[in-house]
């Protein structure tokens, strides 16, 4: 019988293209494991999620546009169901590096982040913003605010409560992320007022943290013998009120961000009777770098102050 080349062709076509999702399938939940994540399917636009559900990934969305720069994000969505509390993610990078694909700049993937909070019932988006020395404090700040300011009026597209929204942030976009919370007054869930926060090995008084750190001066434009006030206005621990939202802090105990840093801030809340609880990592993993040891508190803890 003759072989039409056609149809072998094809076949062979669609073997190879089945052969490569599969591995592009076992990539990604290989990355998943190695965050410590338990993701429970491929993170691909329109890949099945749970129950039925698919899960979209919305790459580039644009939040805003500030200093000429487009501001983006990335959205991880499952359509269909009821409004969804958001968890807007910040990024590391030192103020001055780092992207919205990644915890931290050498650190996992976020997009295995994203997908295991989405299956577990929030809208995630992972934010870019400006980075020094180009852009210094308080642009970055400004487009957090922004960030969460777009997904509240963008509420109703996006599947989201505009009224449950919290922040995320590791390492710098930790700061960021306490920043942008405390920063502010007026009621929680309105405006750019968000319902938690979670920090991982977010430096909070950044005065001290200078001391072994002297990039955060390319951030605030200056060393804080010459602008004290500056570090004081860029600094959590400087605005902490009883309004705030309640905290989830992380820190290594040994890691580049100061365990201080985090105690610090965990007096502040205290002091100012803020809900927040402080979680020690043994070890100098830092940020992402520690996943696996607080996932499960993380996740808790934005289901506790969100809702299910």
């Amino acid at each position: 019988m003759r072989t039409n080349p056609s149809f072998t062709a094809a076949t062979n076509r669609t073997r190879t293209q089945r052969r490569l999702k599969r591995v592009v399938g076992l990539l990604i939940v290989a990355l998943a494991l190695v965050a410590g994540l338990s993701v429970p399917a491929s993170p691909r636009a329109g890949s099945e999620l749970t129950s039925g559900r698919e899960l979209v990934i919305r790459r580039d969305l644009q939040y805003g546009v500030a200093g000429g720069e487009r501001l983006l994000l990335d959205a991880y969505l499952v359509p269909g169901q009821a409004a969804r509390p958001a968890v807007v993610f910040v990024h590391g990078g030192g103020f001055r590096a780092g992207d919205k694909a990644f915890v931290a700049p050498g650190q996992q993937p976020f997009t295995a982040i994203g997908t295991a909070l989405a299956a577990r019932g929030f809208a995630v988006f992972a934010i870019n913003y400006r980075l020094a020395p180009r852009f210094r404090f308080p642009a970055a700040e400004h487009d957090v605010l922004a960030a969460v300011g777009w997904v509240r009026s963008h509420a109703h597209t996006l599947g989201v409560d505009p009224g449950r929204i919290a922040l995320f942030g590791a390492s710098a976009g930790a700061n960021l992320a306490a920043l942008a919370a405390t920063d502010r007054e007026g009621a929680l869930g309105r405006g750019t007022r968000v319902r938690a926060v979670v920090s991982w090995s977010g430096p909070m008084d950044l005065a001290s943290f200078y001391a072994g750190h002297s990039f955060v001066s390319g951030y605030l434009g200056c060393m804080p013998s010459d602008c004290p006030r500056r570090y004081l206005d860029a600094s959590p621990v400087s605005h902490v009120d009883r309004s705030d939202p309640p905290f989830l802090l992380a820190n290594g105990s040994a890691e580049i961000v100061p365990l201080a840093q985090a105690q610090v801030m965990a007096r502040h809340l205290g002091a100012a009777h803020v809900a927040h609880e402080l979680i020690v990592v043994p070890g100098s993993r830092h940020a992402g770098e520690y996943a696996t040891q607080v996932w499960r508190s993380t996740v808790r803890f934005l289901a506790q102050h969100l809702g299910p």
